[in-house]
């Protein structure tokens, strides 16, 4: 193996959370660099667990302590000088007070009024490998900007 192609690994996490009524917790991020609709989520820290970490950042963005998440694909960006990989979970199991943070405003939304709002980057490629059990990963390698993605 040529070690010059090892490039740094960033892991982080996404969680859809599912109401009885169908809709999902969505948040409207006010990142600049990745704005729009997206899953509650975000870095794992060093000596947490993947499941922990998604946890802790669900609670950080929403006010929601969330139970039984359940591991149903991967996001995988490939850039010139990293890889990002998304761990994807969901669940329909939460409880606590809903809140936005400063990541965004937080707010319940049915999937057909996704396309009422702008959404993140490569968001339509995540709810898909996470509601369709056939997929397993969105797969996408960016050069300037720009991305092109595979679901896996």
């Amino acid at each position: 193996m040529n070690k010059k192609e090892l490039k740094e690994v960033v892991l982080t996490n996404m969680v859809m959370i599912q109401s009885q009524d169908g809709k999902v917790l969505v948040e409207d991020r006010v990142d600049r660099n990745w704005p729009g609709l997206a899953f509650p989520g975000g870095h794992v820290r060093y000596r947490e667990s993947l499941v922990a970490s998604a946890i802790r950042e669900t609670k950080e963005e929403t006010g929601l302590d969330v139970k039984d998440l359940r591991l149903v694909g991967l996001k995988e960006d490939v850039f010139r000088s990293y890889r990002y990989l998304v761990f994807l979970f969901k669940t329909s199991t939460y409880s606590g007070t809903l809140r936005s943070s400063k990541e965004g405003k937080v707010f319940w939304l049915s999937p057909r009024e996704f396309k009422l709002h702008r959404l993140s980057p490569e968001f339509e490629g995540i709810f898909k490998v996470m509601t369709n059990e056939r997929l397993a990963e969105s797969y996408a390698l960016w050069s300037k900007g720009k991305y092109k993605e595979e679901l896996l």
